[in-house]
């Protein structure tokens, strides 16, 4: 198994997660995951239903981002609007 970066610090509890999903499957009695650094990650390895996932949760940010810029706007609206009528 290869993780994004080396020594995260949570590398061997997630080799131990995986490990743990392996042993949960029918006909599977041991497991041993291994953590590697060659190849070195890259995106092309995430599975397309990760891409997915992924690009929700970054559609999801940056929608966040818009609303907060929005509020933002609208609050240094208020301020002008304020000044220049009372």
């Amino acid at each position: 198994m290869t993780l994004t970066a080396p020594d995260r610090g949570m590398d061997p509890a997630i080799a131990y997660g995986a490990q743990s999903k392996i042993l949960t499957t029918d006909g599977v009695d041991e497991a041993e995951v291994q953590l590697v650094w060659d190849p070195p990650w890259n995106q092309n390895m995430i599975i397309e239903a990760g891409r997915m996932k992924l690009a929700r949760s970054e559609a999801a940010r940056a929608c966040s981002a818009l609303v907060l810029q929005w509020s933002q706007a609208e609050g240094l609206l208020d301020c002008v609007i304020a000044k220049i009528f009372f």
